[in-house]
């Protein structure tokens, strides 16, 4: 009898569990329907970023968005394979986990060489903070440069820390950085862009405001309003690059 009511119990259970599976699903989807059209109500409601893209892509089934969403993530996972050492050097915190208000980070490199610059701009309150570091590019081989002075740098195959340094900015700076990132309509630009230059330098900048997190990169040797935000961090940061100046 005892064996017949575990027998009775365990099928209750199995046959409950799918049940209360695709309630939760069917709970889920409808949560995200409604979200869905609520934000599509909404004007103007940023639906720009790739999460609600993703949202919205897989509860209208669309098998085309999700086929290139995947080349796109093979295409990213082959890309930080052959960049792992790039700036394996540099440990800097993510935006969102730095105990600021608001932050914007300005990541460059420059073709033809060996060095990348990461700014970070930082707000807690009225106090605005600057952090610079200058790194050479762990490529797994190591090179020379020569200065206008006639100076030679020895470059190692790895990632090394160049020059590094804080320092406080004024409101009034941040206050023209924070102009800038809406000149350029910043948080609606897509995170990614078309390469339209093969020797064009990398710019990537990160921003995390009001709870908000988005990243925008581009490789270009043009001048834009995008890259006059980098060009800001530069400028105010009042270094200039390994290689060259380019202002």
């Amino acid at each position: 009898m005892k064996f017949l009511f575990s027998i009775f119990v365990l099928l209750s259970f199995c046959c409950n569990q799918p049940h209360s599976t695709v309630e939760d699903i069917s709970f889920k989807d409808s949560v995200v329907r409604r979200y869905l059209s609520l934000t599509d109500s909404i004007r103007p409601y940023d639906t720009n970023n790739y999460q609600h893209k993703i949202l919205k892509a897989y509860m209208e089934n669309d098998t085309a968005f999700f086929k290139k969403l995947n080349r796109d993530i093979n295409i990213d996972t082959t890309f930080l394979r052959s960049w792992a050492e790039w700036d394996s050097c540099v440990n800097i915190p993510k935006l969102s986990d730095m105990a600021v208000d608001e932050a914007y980070r300005f990541t460059h490199s420059q073709s033809f060489c060996d060095f990348g610059q990461k700014i970070t701009i930082s707000r807690s309150g009225n106090i605005v903070n600057l952090q610079y570091i200058e790194f050479s590019n762990g490529d797994g081989h190591a090179s020379t440069l020569e200065k206008p002075d006639g100076s030679i740098i020895n470059i190692p195959p790895y990632c090394v820390i160049a020059k590094q340094f804080d320092k406080i900015l004024s409101m009034k700076e941040w206050d023209e950085l924070v102009r800038r990132v809406y000149a350029a309509d910043y948080w609606m630009l897509a995170s990614k862009g078309h390469i339209n230059s093969t020797d064009g330098s990398f710019w990537q900048i990160e921003a995390y405001s009001n709870q908000r997190i988005h990243l925008v990169k581009r490789q270009c040797g043009c001048y834009s309003v995008f890259e006059n935000i980098g060009r800001y961090f530069l400028q105010i940061s009042g270094e200039k690059t390994m290689c060259s100046e380019f202002f």
